[in-house]
């Protein structure tokens, strides 16, 4: 066998214009491409390759690539290992309309598994069934490319070469391959076919389905789990009726399962024709499942899966039903759960949604398996074919869940998400517009603001409840119930209505008693440090302003519905209200104000804003006019606002886009 010093004297011995330095920095380079996952030797038959000499029958290519080593891209590689699973041949047209075949092997070594495809004649060895699993083979002179699913996989062409090892020759070494049991924490992406034992937690219906050469396939899915987590199992096929009866508590073991990515990027354990997968009659020792520890309301985020939670029922929904895109019809009914941290919405789809006639209010619920999705910014949970939803379980945590009030919440303290009750009264009196949705149904909706002693909110409400509003005066105080909180437009909350909300008018107050409530500003006496003040309070602090926000503008506005709007062409254009015929112009202040013992953000709104600035609104649009520049009103004056002592009076609530807290202005001197 020649060795790289012995194929350079051959390549000189053809090649006299070439010297030995020359030869060595292909052989480099050749070995740099690879990522040197080729030896000397290997590189160097590369190169007298190149050059046109013809080594095959005096060497043989030795790469020492271990499978977790391969890269996509290398040409000319060997490997040995253990066949997992022979696919069948299968035929196909090529581009030029000549048939072509092709095969696949599934390999393992020590340090991991990869993917064979065996193109025409090399698919004879299938064809003769001369390779089965545990056996020994070598594959030689292939190329690595990504496969379909990501990974890499050899092929083997015309240059290739399979060859089946014998356990016991003299030049060949048997490989041998762990195929131990892994748990459920260790497994990663890269993990090819994995062995597993698990205890069943909850199994979906089987569903049927017809492929698209009109054959029937069936699937199902388990939830397993053992000390370390838990995973979906996804059965196919034949490998369903293994296990259509399993029960919960029941053990699972699982033979060269397949790793692949499942709904949001989360791995599942695909066991098709050729896993394997029983029900153990009897276990050596038993699973000791890991702790339940349910997440908090406020903890979830978009696209989560598998998530557990406790909650207290704060309002059951009615089941709906709904049309499938793939046609039939689907069943879908809500819940809102309830935390110390917060609030959810909580959708049971199909099977699920016959719980709602056994659950009531006030009930504690542990919920099992659910999932997460984020729409219009607010999360919700979902309970699918897979999850669990147990009533009133009977654990500890469950008797530390908040009881349901039957006092309003300040709005001072509102969070997103479901609010039992809100009270307050009508401090900005309720403007009404009509809004088509896109199938042209028209809706109504009201707006106003409601204001109690801690704070002041935006309101929407809709349908029904716009009209019991549309003609309240200003300081009728209203009662809402089942109210839904929401970040608005400009980072605030806002108060909206949904079918399950109500209203009561409690009171309705005369324009003379309203005077000292609306007309005049409070006085302004106590103040508090601003690193004493907390999220959630209205605030009396005094400072100096040490910086103005760049985002400071006056823009234009929907006055329906008071969002920013665009000039399309020669209209002005709401995405929420449609064409509107004039806008309005609203401008906003955000300032950093300092007192010594810390900073806050300040937002001042229209006609706040005109009074800080000292500069009508009219003035300000007109100035953005002539210099194109929306910021421009703010920049002239930036000056003599920096510096500027105020005293001034707000709700504080957290900066939802860049952290920390920040005060609305109410008030000011």
């Amino acid at each position: 066998m020649l060795n790289h010093e012995d194929i350079i004297t051959k390549i000189l011995s053809i090649h006299p214009d070439m010297t030995r330095e020359t030869i060595m920095n292909l052989i480099n380079k050749k070995r740099e491409d690879a990522g040197k996952l080729l030896t000397m030797d290997g590189a160097a038959y590369l190169v007298a390759n190149e050059l046109d000499l013809n080594l095959s029958d005096e060497v043989t290519l030795k790469t020492k690539i271990n499978i977790k080593d391969l890269i996509v891209g290398s040409n000319d590689v060997s490997i040995a290992g253990v066949v997992r699973t022979v696919y069948p041949v299968s035929t196909f047209t090529r581009k030029d309309g000549k048939e072509g075949q092709v095969a696949r092997v599934v390999v393992s070594d020590e340090t991991g598994t990869i993917s064979i495809v065996l193109w025409d004649e090399k698919t004879e060895i299938i064809k003769q069934e001369k390779i089965s699993p545990n056996q020994n083979i070598r594959i030689e002179h292939g190329y690595v490319k990504t496969s379909l699913n990501g990974r890499p996989e050899i092929n083997i062409g015309q240059k290739g070469a399979v060859t089946i090892l014998s356990s016991n020759s003299s030049t060949n070494r048997s490989v041998t391959v762990k195929q131990g049991f892994k748990k459920i924490r260790k497994i990663t992406e890269d993990d090819y076919y994995i062995n597993l034992v698990g205890v069943v937690l909850s199994t979906s219906p089987v569903t049927v389905f017809t492929r698209k050469d009109n054959s029937k396939g069936q699937v199902m899915r388990v939830r397993i789990a053992d000390e370390t987590g838990r995973i979906r199992i996804v059965l196919w096929d034949e490998k369903v009726n293994n296990i259509k009866k399993v029960k919960k508590n029941q053990y699972l073991r699982i033979t060269d399962g397949q790793i692949r990515k499942g709904l949001g990027d989360v791995l599942e354990i695909h066991v098709g024709r050729f896993s394997q997968v029983i029900i153990l009659p009897k276990v050596t020792r038993e699973i000791s499942l890991p702790s339940f520890v349910p997440i908090k309301i406020d903890r979830l985020t978009p696209n989560m899966s598998d998530v557990d939670i406790l909650g207290r029922v704060v309002n059951v929904g009615n089941p709906r039903e709904f049309s499938r895109r793939s046609g039939g019809i689907g069943r879908i009914g809500d819940l809102f759960l309830m935390d110390e941290t917060g609030t959810i919405r909580l959708s049971l789809w199909d099977e699920q949604v016959d719980l709602l006639d056994k659950i009531s209010l006030g009930d504690t619920i542990l919920v099992g398996g659910a999932y997460t999705r984020e729409r219009f910014s607010i999360i919700g949970l979902n309970l699918g074919k897979m999850g669990t939803l147990t009533i009133n379980p009977d654990i500890k945590a469950a008797t530390t869940l908040p009881k349901i009030s039957k006092k309003a919440t300040p709005i001072g303290q509102l969070k997103i998400g479901l609010n039992s009750i809100v009270e307050g009264t009508i401090s900005e009196a309720p403007s009404i517009r009509v809004i088509t949705t896109k199938d042209g149904r028209e809706m109504k909706v009201a707006s106003f603001r409601l204001k109690d002693e801690t704070g002041e909110i935006q309101g929407s409400l809709w349908r029904e409840l716009a009209n019991a509003v549309e003609n309240l005066p200003l300081g009728t105080m209203l009662r809402i119930k089942n109210a839904f909180i929401r970040i608005g437009y400009n980072g605030n909350l806002e108060l909206t209505s949904r079918s399950i909300t109500e209203i009561e008018v409690q009171k309705k107050s005369n324009e003379e008693n309203l005077k000292p409530l609306f007309e005049s500003e409070p006085e302004i006496s106590k103040f508090q440090k601003i690193s004493d003040i907390k999220e959630g309070e209205t605030a009396t602090v005094e400072g100096e302003i040490i910086e103005v926000v760049p985002n400071s503008k006056v823009y234009t506005a929907c006055p329906k519905c008071r969002r920013r709007i665009n000039e399309e062409g020669d209209v002005w254009v709401c995405e929420r209200c449609g064409e509107i015929p004039e806008p309005i112009y609203r401008m906003f202040i955000n300032i950093v104000l300092e007192d010594g013992s810390g900073q806050i953000k300040a937002i001042f709104w229209s006609p706040l804003a005109e009074k800080l600035l000292n500069m009508e609104l009219e003035s300000a649009w007109k100035m953005v006019i002539e210099s194109g520049d929306e910021n421009a009103p703010v920049e002239v004056m930036r000056k003599d606002l920096i510096g500027k002592e105020l005293k001034l009076t707000g709700r504080v609530t957290t900066d939802l886009y860049q952290g920390g807290l920040r005060l609305t202005v109410d008030t000011f001197e």
